[in-house]
């Protein structure tokens, strides 16, 4: 059982990994997901503008999707914390040569906070997803939008608004 679960934890962040090339393709070009930044450069866009500009949020709207992404980025402070944590207990396991199982226990470790992460990421999302109309929801460009840029979303102790240059676990 207990390999079942690493192999399952294994492969979650295998296929969250292989998005990011995805979501690293932000603007022009390919993909037909159409240009958000609305002459604003990318490095001036925050999280948000990207979201209220790909659903076309009212006030109010934009309000609420702060307040969640707010909320969430509050929850995720010990997870953050703990996927530094796990990370350094990985390598330290491989650099002084521990043997293999002491080296799955950390990088099992690292994937149930991987996993955290991700959750609250959905969640999040979920959260935004609800702020909308239905209308809003059907639209498949900001739909694809969010998905990618909710990845790595709360990893920045600072603010999550702020697109960060890399988003790895």
């Amino acid at each position: 059982m207990l390999k079942q679960a690493r192999i399952g934890a294994l492969l979650a962040i295998l296929v969250v990994s292989l998005a990011a090339p995805a979501a690293a393709q932000r603007g022009g070009g390919g993909g037909g997901g159409g240009d958000l930044s609305f002459g604003v450069p990318a490095s001036q866009r925050s999280r948000l503008d990207i979201l209220e500009n790909a659903f076309k949020l009212d006030g109010k709207q934009k309000d609420v999707v702060e307040d969640v992404l707010d909320e969430a980025h509050t929850s995720a402070a010990p997870v953050r914390k703990e996927l530094i944590s796990t990370r350094n207990a990985i390598s330290a396991a491989i650099t002084t040569g521990k043997d293999q199982a002491e080296v799955d226990q950390a990088i099992n470790a690292y994937a149930a906070q991987a996993t955290a992460m991700t959750a609250i990421e959905l969640k999040a999302l979920a959260g935004v997803m609800r702020a909308l109309t239905p209308e809003q929801q059907q639209n498949s460009v900001g739909v694809g939008t969010a998905f990618f840029l909710v990845r790595g979303m709360f990893l920045d102790d600072r603010r999550w608004n702020t697109i960060p240059e890399s988003r790895g676990y």
